[in-house]
């Protein structure tokens, strides 16, 4: 049985470790079996930061963090 768990990432640098935990995160549950295409509902990351928009597309290896989920 899963966890609740609530990633909170405060800045640029926050939301993208966000982006980086998440995709380890989805990989990590594909290898042991999870048929689901995101994340647990009960995982959910929140990013906080004062611009309007994410910053860090140029890293284009680490999809952006969804609007919501």
């Amino acid at each position: 049985m899963l966890r609740r768990f609530l990633f909170v990432g405060l800045g640029g640098s926050g939301g993208k470790t966000l982006r980086y935990l998440r995709r380890d995160l989805l990989a990590w549950l594909h290898s042991v079996g999870w048929e689901g295409d995101d994340l647990p509902v009960g995982w959910q990351m929140l990013h906080i930061d004062s611009p309007t928009q994410q910053d860090g597309q140029e890293i284009r290896d680490v999809e952006m963090l969804p609007a919501r989920s």
